[in-house]
């Protein structure tokens, strides 16, 4: 879930209900701008809503396994490394063979 967007929603509302409550700002207010101030809190608490069913949407989805290597098994492995060894093999008797030829 987002933590900053809810946070700055939440700070939003306690402000808003902070200014009615305490400092009576709704007495400078007429019922249509209330109106207007509590829609628009209802409004952010239903961003919050959204935002909190998105996260566990989210959470349910199984993650993609990422992988850096393909799928290898046990003999295909063993192969490679026997061809490894043998390049490693056949490129020291390269240098060794021109190493002898100086």
């Amino acid at each position: 879930m987002e933590v900053v967007p809810v946070y700055e929603s939440m700070m939003i509302i306690f402000t808003i209900t902070a200014g009615l409550c305490i400092f009576d700002e709704s007495s400078n207010y007429t019922w249509l701008e209330l109106a207007g101030i509590f829609g628009s809190t209802g409004l952010i608490l239903f961003g919050i809503v959204i935002l909190i069913f998105k996260g566990s949407h989210i959470k349910e989805e199984e993650p993609e396994p990422h992988l850096l290597l393909p799928n290898v098994n046990v003999t295909a492995e063993s192969d490679l490394r026997l061809s490894l060894t043998l390049k490693k093999e056949q490129l020291l008797l390269t240098v060794e063979e021109a190493l002898n030829k100086k």
